[in-house]
């Protein structure tokens, strides 16, 4: 973009500015220079939305990765809980999965110390039966 001045650096009248404005007039110009404004504002905007998208397609590429990882633990691997394997794969966020993965975790290692203490012929106390399901 060239920007025209109607005098120069020593204040003298710009012939060219003249020429211009005599040749186009100043609506025609005023127009243009409106229209490229919103031409502008426009691409910025665009802009904007494309970097918006490309950070939302990155966080969730990041959670899906962080999810894949999850589902790695031993104990979560291994649960037989459908229902709270379905809602770790459907988190949306990464508090969420480890909500459902601490809840996983923790129903394997109750399930592990109940069957500890039958084998040791004892019986898990009824507060801690069942505390999570």
């Amino acid at each position: 973009v060239y920007k025209l001045r109607a005098k120069d650096d020593k204040g003298n009248a710009n012939e060219m500015w003249d020429e211009c404005i005599e040749q186009l007039g100043r609506d025609l110009i005023d127009d243009n220079t409106d229209k490229r404004a919103l031409r502008k504002e426009a691409e910025t905007e665009l802009q904007r939305q494309k970097e918006i998208e490309h950070q939302k397609a990155k966080r969730l590429e990041k959670l899906f990765e962080y999810k894949l990882e999850t589902f790695e633990i031993p104990e979560i691997k291994n649960s037989k809980n459908r229902a709270m394997k379905s809602k770790l794969r459907r988190a949306k966020s990464v508090p969420e999965v480890n909500l459902y993965a601490m809840i996983l975790v923790k129903e394997a290692f109750e399930e592990e110390w109940t069957s500890e203490l039958k084998d040791m012929g004892m019986e898990c106390p009824d507060e801690l039966k069942g505390k999570s399901k």
